[in-house]
């Protein structure tokens, strides 16, 4: 176990940044449903399943990496898409100091929401574009 975190190089490390990131927007996202926001719970399994892709590549790295890499990718990108579809209501009222489609207090949780999928759907990108394991380990 020592020796394969040894062998991983700065892109798998960023694609396990990308990994927090996706907890915490799990989290936010729970608390966010709990406080009456809108949100399909297929975000959670977008983030989960992103998760389980980037964890598969710590056990295997081989000739279809690079899939998971960017299935990965794809799923925080639907996460942050739907995401950001069913708070825009509450980022309207919040933005135009009203209150007919949301819940202007939870525009708060929608931004922060967008931030976390957003950094973790970037830092998983780049991720797909760097060595994730050292070269003969």
């Amino acid at each position: 176990m020592i020796e394969k975190l040894k062998s991983k190089t700065i892109g798998y490390w960023l694609m396990s940044v990308a990994i927090l990131a996706a907890i915490v927007g799990i989290v936010l996202f729970a608390v966010y449903k709990n406080r009456g926001g809108e949100g399909i719970p297929a975000i959670f399994a977008f983030a989960a399943i992103g998760i389980a892709c980037q964890v598969i590549l710590f056990f295997y790295d081989g000739k279809f990496g690079a899939l998971f890499a960017i299935a990965a990718v794809v799923m925080y990108a639907l996460a942050l898409a739907f995401n950001l579809s069913g708070g825009v209501g509450n980022i309207t009222d919040n933005v135009l100091g009203i209150v007919i489609y949301g819940h202007p207090e939870l525009a708060v949780m929608n931004y922060a929401m967008a931030v976390v999928f957003g950094i973790g759907m970037l830092l998983s990108a780049v991720g797909c574009f760097m060595n994730r394991q050292k070269e003969g380990a």
